[in-house]
C-alpha cells in the first residue's frame, strides 16, 4: 500500500529519460464540466487511451480526444495547442511564446432563496468554493494565461464576487507548469481530484476552492524497463499542499495492465504546520510507520490519513449493441485509517505484526464509491453511489479485534484535522456518516446541451451499536433535483442552472462537520430551497 517515496523518485528518473521531446500543456479547470466529460467519453468509447483517476486532465488529453473525435465546441478551447502541433484549422502552426492575458470572461448571476434554519449560505456542489449568499449573487471571472516557451506555461483565474453580505476579490487560480521529459512540475494555487468519482471523491475533490501546492506528475503514461514493460502502462503523482490551519501530502500511483482496465492507489495525509516536518520527512510521513506511538518523535508523526484504492473498466465493446458507443464502471474503496503489519502501534499476534489479507493491510471506518457511465454518442447516463457510515472490512474487522463495541465509522470521516478549506468539505459533498444516491442525463443537440440530475443523500447518519446489534437514527435527508441548459456558439457559451433541494428532519447546525452526538437532528422538522443561475 505505502511503498517508500524515494522508490517512486527512481521510477520518476527513469520516465524523465524516457521522452526528451515532450511540450508542456496548461491544465482543463474542474469546473470546465463537458471539457471533462469530453475527455471521460473518448476514454470510455475507445476513441483514445488514457488515465482517468486523477484530474486536472492536461490540455494534452483534451488536444488527443479532439483528434479522434473533433467538435467546435472542444476546438475553441484548445485552439492555440492546435496551432502549436500543426493540427489546426488554420494549417499554421504558432510560435511556442505567446501572451494571452484575457482569454476568457465569465459573468454570472444566481440567485438562493432557503427556509432553513440558521443557514446563512449554500455552496455549489465541486465548483470550487463558490458559495452563495442568500438573495442576488453575481460573479465575475477572468482567466489569461500563456506560453513562455515550448516546455513553460502559466494559467490564471481571477474572481469577483458580490452578495448581499459583502464583495470579495479573490485570486482563484495561479500556477506555473514546467515539463522536463514525461515529468510535469506545477507550483501554484489549483485544485486536485483524487479517483473516478463524479459526484464526489472519498479523499479529495473540488468541492472546495483550490489551495497552493507544489506537484510532480507523469503526465504522460510510462512503462517500466526491460522485461517489466510487459506489466502495462504506469501514472504517478505526488503533491504537497499548504492550506490556512494544515498542510496536505499526497499521492496516486495508476496501473493499466491493459488498455481496458484501470488500477489506482491513493494517499493523503494532513498534518498541523506545528510539526516541524521537512521535505526529507515527506516519505516517513506516507509510510506512517510511527504514527500513534509515543516516544521522541510522536507528536510529529501523529497526523491524519486517508487511502483507497479504485478500479475502472472501460467498455468501448458496448458499441456492439443498439444504441450505445460505450460505457464505464467504476469503484472506490477507502478508509480514514488503515491497519498494516508496517505500522508499530497496530495489534500483534504472537508478538509479531500480523499480516492481514493479499495486501498487508486493511481499511479502518470505510468508505466506497461505485459507478456506471454509458454514452450514445450525444447522449450520455450515470449513476454514481456513495457511502461511508457503515464498516465493510476485506479481509480483517479491527474493532472486532480489539473488544470496540462500536464498529462503525461514524464520527470519523473528515474530522481528524477537519478536512474543510474556506467553508467547504474538500473530500466528498455529501459529508460524514451519509449516503448518496446521484442520478444524470446529458443530450447533446446542435449547439445545445440539456442536462437533468438528480441527488438523494442522507447526512450524519448515527447508528448505536449494541453488541453488534444496530439502531437507526433519524439522519438528515436531502434530495435535490436539477436542470441546466447549455447553448455554445462559436466563443460565445450562455447557461442557465435551477436546483430545487427539499430537506426532512433538517439538521439546523450550520457546521458542516457538526456531530450527532453534539447536536440532535429534529424529528419531523422539513425545509426547502432554491438556486437558479
Amino acid at each position: 500500500m505505502r511503498i517508500k517515496l524515494t522508490v517512486f523518485l527512481l521510477l520518476l528518473l527513469v520516465v524523465t529519460l524516457s521522452n526528451a521531446f515532450s511540450q508542456e500543456f496548461n491544465n482543463i479547470r474542474l469546473t470546465e464540466n463537458e471539457l471533462n466529460l469530453t475527455i471521460e467519453r473518448a476514454y470510455s468509447t475507445g476513441a483514445t487511451n488514457g488515465f482517468a483517476g486523477i484530474r486536472p486532465f492536461s490540455e494534452l488529453d483534451l488536444v488527443n480526444a479532439y483528434v479522434a473525435a473533433p467538435d467546435d465546441y472542444t476546438y475553441n478551447y484548445i485552439r492555440k495547442d492546435l496551432l502549436d502541433i500543426g493540427l489546426s484549422k488554420e494549417g499554421s502552426s504558432s510560435p511556442s511564446f505567446y501572451l494571452e492575458p484575457l482569454s476568457e470572461v465569465t459573468f454570472r448571476v444566481y440567485t438562493f432563496s432557503t427556509d432553513v434554519p440558521n443557514k446563512k449560505s449554500y455552496c455549489l456542489e465541486n465548483m470550487e468554493g463558490n458559495c452563495l449568499d442568500k438573495g442576488l449573487n453575481a460573479f465575475l471571472n477572468v482567466v489569461g494565461g500563456g506560453r513562455l516557451s515550448r516546455n513553460v506555461t502559466f494559467f490564471y483565474e481571477g474572481q469577483i464576487q458580490a452578495g448581499k453580505e459583502d464583495t470579495d476579490a479573490i485570486l482563484k487560480k495561479a500556477y506555473i507548469k514546467l515539463k522536463t521529459g514525461s515529468l510535469s512540475w506545477e507550483l501554484g494555487k489549483d485544485s486536485i481530484w483524487l479517483g473516478h468519482g463524479y459526484h464526489g471523491s472519498l479523499l479529495l475533490s473540488s468541492n472546495a476552492e483550490p489551495f497552493l501546492l507544489f506537484k510532480v506528475t507523469t503526465e504522460e503514461p510510462f512503462r517500466l524497463p526491460f522485461f517489466l514493460k510487459r506489466l502495462g502502462e504506469f501514472q504517478y503523482t505526488m503533491f504537497h499542499g499548504w492550506l490556512d490551519n494544515f498542510n496536505m501530502l499526497g499521492q496516486r500511483l495508476a496501473w493499466k495492465p491493459f488498455s481496458l482496465l484501470e488500477l489506482g492507489v491513493n494517499q493523503t495525509v494532513t498534518y498541523y504546520k506545528d510539526k516541524g516536518i521537512k521535505v526529507w520527512d515527506w516519505p516517513h510521513v506516507f509510510f506512517s510507520s510511527s504514527e500513534n506511538i509515543g516516544g521522541q518523535h510522536a507528536n510529529k508523526y501523529n497526523n491524519d490519513q486517508r487511502a483507497s484504492l479504485d478500479a475502472a473498466l472501460y467498455m468501448p465493446f458496448l458499441n456492439k449493441l443498439p444504441y450505445l458507443k460505450g460505457g464505464k464502471i467504476y469503484a472506490e474503496y477507502g478508509g480514514e485509517d488503515i491497519y498494516a503489519w508496517w505500522q508499530k502501534a497496530d495489534p500483534t499476534t504472537g508478538g509479531h505484526h500480523a499480516w492481514r489479507g493479499p495486501l498487508g493491510f486493511d481499511f479502518l471506518g470505510e468508505g466506497f464509491i461505485l459507478g456506471l457511465f454509458l454514452t450514445s454518442g450525444d447522449t450520455d447516463f450515470r449513476y454514481e453511489y456513495a457511502e461511508n457510515y457503515e464498516s465493510h472490512p476485506l479481509f480483517f474487522d479491527w474493532y472486532k479485534f480489539v473488544g470496540v463495541d462500536y464498529p462503525s465509522k461514524g464520527e470519523q470521516w473528515y474530522r481528524g484535522i477537519p478536512f474543510s478549506y474556506k467553508g467547504a468539505l474538500m473530500g466528498h459533498v455529501m459529508g460524514p456518516e451519509a449516503e448518496d444516491n446521484y442520478f444524470e442525463i446529458k443530450k447533446r443537440a446542435g449547439n445545445f446541451v440539456f442536462t437533468a440530475f438528480y441527488d438523494r443523500q442522507r447526512h450524519h447518519i448515527y447508528n448505536k451499536i449494541d453488541q453488534y446489534h444496530i439502531y437507526p437514527a433519524t439522519p438528515e435527508i436531502r434530495q435535490q433535483k436539477g436542470l441546466d441548459v447549455l447553448y455554445a456558439f462559436k466563443r460565445f457559451e450562455i447557461d442557465a442552472t435551477v436546483i430545487y433541494n427539499t430537506y426532512k428532519n433538517v439538521n439546523s447546525n450550520p457546521d458542516i462537520l457538526a456531530s450527532t452526538k453534539a447536536y440532535h437532528i429534529l424529528v419531523g422538522q422539513d425545509a426547502k430551497e432554491l438556486i437558479t443561475g
